[in-house]
């Protein structure tokens, strides 16, 4: 269960950090297919997230 919860918050830092980039990637006007690809990663680990919550229905 530990190692559950140490991975899913090591998952939600590295989106945060994604999110964090996401929003520099926006404010510096950077291609619409680089802030579209980046944000795919980061749906793509929130839902591996969602999977691991035990709280939530399968």
């Amino acid at each position: 269960m530990k190692a559950d919860k140490d991975k899913t918050l090591r998952k939600l830092k590295t989106v945060k950090g994604q999110i964090d980039g996401l929003i520099k990637m926006v404010e510096s006007d950077r291609y619409c297919i680089d802030i579209s690809n980046q944000l795919m990663a980061s749906i793509s680990i929130l839902k591996k997230c969602e999977h691991r919550c035990p709280l939530l229905p399968p």
